[in-house]
């Protein structure tokens, strides 16, 4: 059975930096991310993956910091089997590219 992705900054992603809400992660030994950077030419974006377990205090050491620069579309992702509550996509540090667009998803 194929579960539906869940968007880590709203089904639309972000095209200004902010930081994303807290997302409940589900109870599975294991989950991936998968982050997608689009637009117009050169785009990067470089954040991290913070978790907590209480949702509203993020641990110093974020689960990954990933960082995209391509030309018009680039994808990253990373796999976790640590079992935090909640996870959320901090303001990219590096956002820049013409109508650029970042989804982040997490997958189990």
């Amino acid at each position: 059975m194929k579960k539906e992705p869940i968007p880590l900054l709203g089904d639309a992603g972000i095209t200004v930096a902010a930081d994303g809400e807290w997302i409940l992660r589900p109870d599975v030994d294991r989950v991936a991310f998968q982050a997608i950077l689009t637009g117009t030419g050169a785009v990067t974006a470089t954040f991290d993956v913070e978790c907590s377990n209480d949702g509203v205090t993020a641990c110093d050491t974020p689960l990954a910091n990933l960082a995209l620069s391509g030309s018009d579309s680039v994808s990253d992702g990373f796999a976790s089997t640590g079992h935090w509550n909640y996870v959320r996509v901090a303001s990219p540090t590096a956002f820049t590219g013409t109508g650029k667009t970042l989804k982040v998803s997490m997958f189990w």
